[in-house]
């Protein structure tokens, strides 16, 4: 919405008084940035506690000339840096896709003769030949669009182990400010730096994190090593600050019933409270982080009733490469008839005892096509209009990218079969109008193994009366994280095995739940974990964990996009000993 001149004057009443002109200077600077007057005022409010005004308060203690030209100057710093940045990603893009395309004729160092093919640099997927015709495949039974697929295939190169300490240090500071902006709009307050001294309660935002980001079990958090990163955005110094809580702590805004808040590493916090010593932050209340908003109603042409099967890897035992229990699952769901199959990686898992002594027949890429690849589209060529969406694993021998963001797998690696869908790992996409997101990190368990209960003795006010049982449940807690962190995995520093990219994910937002919904939570959450199977409703998302096949598990979803939201999914547990 355009921002007003009486939206200025109601915002900035209080510290501008009767001055016309520098309510038109505002106005005139909101329509040059496209920001709206709340944005415009805490910008002032942020100016106030960077380390360049701190030592001229007297001059921001009230709205000036000479502050709005402060912010105004600030937002141009800003803008020339973030141009400056993306020229020269763009250059370096440009530079490395030179070097890795191959040029037809040349010769490598073995003297072998590189085959000349048209070649899309869409993260390793090779393009099909303008002069071929792949299948071609028949109405689908489900609208299928995944807006994350063109975003993480996007033209680059991918360098591993060359993250710079100072831009994830960026990235996640732009996290904290994000979440910042979401406390003062949802709680109508400001934010404070908890490091300065004070005999006034402030509000503050910032990152969990212990005393030494490492990850072995000796440094697991604690409540007497919490300490909070803030942003260094209200933060003079954006150094560590300890963290205490009163013996009458309280929660704001939780669902009812609740009696303990869920810290973990990573975890972003809203706290109230002061710093009398100087040496911890003193903890009063804990703010609950907004939720996200529900999908809006879909036009009745894309809510048509569908029902999903869906099963995650490994698609075999341990013991044997013949991936019996895939060939079994196919078999067992011809009954049910499912216009979509959603299966979840590792294919070819790397982990695999057999793969790793190397007592295999085939190539990885072999044992796909023969064991996967071939049962699937046999199935699909069965089953008219029935697609299959494929998300790859950090695991798997098949794929090329072995940090999150993944990019989904290469066409030519399905035949380039159009009843196959490929999405990267995280995904978000919908079926029918109907929202899901998955991913086949095991986020369920890091946040388990990571996470402490701090006691709220003060009890939950201003409580969440629509909250069901399943959100204080312990499984229905984590997923609820998930979803208020609005993040696939918001624990941080991720545990030794969870090879994760965040300068990436959080420039093209593979890791944000909410990112391309603007923030809405999704209707289905997909997430494979180690723990046996179990569903959660929270808030109007049905958080779901398939477990594996090769322990005989599965789940199979009947969806209604038109129904309300917490009835959308109906969730069946399926055994393969049992269906046999």
């Amino acid at each position: 919405m355009a921002v007003t001149l009486e939206d200025i004057k109601e915002k900035f009443t209080d510290v501008i008084g009767e001055n016309d002109t520098l309510y038109q200077d505002c106005f005139d600077a909101c329509k040059l940035y496209n920001l709206t007057a709340d944005e415009l005022y805490w910008k002032y409010e942020a100016q106030k506690f960077t380390s360049a005004t701190i030592r001229r308060d007297s001059e921001l203690a009230d709205f000036t000339a000479h502050t709005l030209k402060t912010i105004t100057d600030a937002i141009q710093a800003q803008n020339k840096k973030e141009a400056a940045r993306k020229s020269r990603a763009q250059k370096h893009n440009v530079m490395n896709m030179s070097k890795q395309l191959p040029i037809p004729g040349h010769f490598n160092l073995k003297g072998a003769k590189i085959k000349a093919e048209p070649v899309d640099v869409t993260m390793g997927s090779v393009s099909a030949s303008p002069f071929s015709s792949p299948p071609v495949a028949g109405p689908s039974r489900v609208d299928f669009r995944c807006p994350t697929t063109e975003k993480t295939s996007t033209t680059r190169s991918i360098r591993y182990m060359r993250e710079k300490m100072t831009d994830r240090s960026r990235a996640l500071e732009d996290q904290i400010q994000s979440f910042g902006e979401l406390i003062v709009t949802h709680y109508n307050t400001t934010l404070s730096d908890p490091t300065l001294m004070g005999e006034e309660e402030i509000v503050t935002v910032g990152r969990i994190t212990h005393d030494s980001d490492t990850t072995d079990d000796s440094s697991k958090l604690k409540e007497k090593n919490l300490t909070l990163e803030p942003s260094s955005v209200f933060a003079y110094s954006r150094s560590r600050i300890q963290i205490r809580f009163e013996a009458s702590v309280k929660v704001r805004g939780g669902p009812k019933g609740a009696s303990y808040v869920g810290m973990f590493p990573g975890a972003i916090v809203a706290l109230r409270g002061m710093n009398r010593s100087g040496d911890w932050f003193s903890v009063s209340e804990v703010l609950t982080l907004p939720r996200p908003k529900s999908v809006p109603p879909l036009l009745p042409k894309l809510s048509q009733p569908f029902t999903v099967a869906l099963a995650a890897g490994p698609f075999t035992p341990e013991t044997d490469l013949g991936y019996a229990p895939f060939r079994q699952w196919l078999d067992t769901i011809k009954v049910d008839d499912p216009a979509v199959l959603l299966v979840v990686g590792p294919f070819v898992d790397g982990t695999n005892s057999l793969i790793k002594v190397g007592d295999v027949d085939y190539t990885p890429e072999e044992m796909f096509e023969k064991y996967l690849l071939e049962p699937l589209r046999e199935y699909l060529d069965a089953s008219k209009g029935c697609i299959a969406v494929l998300v790859p694993s950090t695991k798997d021998l098949i794929s090329a990218h072995a940090t999150i963001p993944q990019a989904p797998f290469p066409e030519s690696l399905t035949k380039r079969d159009p009843r196959i869908k490929l999405v990267p790992n995280p995904a978000r996409f919908t079926l029918n109008g109907a929202a899901f997101a998955t991913t086949s990190l095991d986020v369920f368990h890091g946040l388990k193994s990571s996470e402490i209960r701090v006691p709220m003795p003060g009890g939950a006010i201003d409580v969440v009366e629509t909250a069901l049982p399943d959100e204080i449940d312990p499984f229905g807690g984590v997923c609820r994280y998930v979803l208020e962190q609005r993040s696939f995995y918001p624990v941080f520093p991720p545990p030794i095995g969870v090879n994760i990219d965040i300068t990436r994910a959080t420039t093209q937002g593979s890791l944000s739940l909410c990112e391309d919904q603007g923030d809405y939570e999704p209707d289905v959450l997909v997430v494979p974990s180690r723990f046996k199977q179990f569903s959660k409703t929270i808030h109007s998302t049905k958080a779901i964990n398939p477990s594996s096949l090769n322990k005989g598990q599965h789940v199979l979803l009947r969806v209604d996009p038109k129904k309300q939201h917490r009835e959308k999914v109906e969730v069946v547990f399926r055994d393969l000993k049992a269906d046999a």
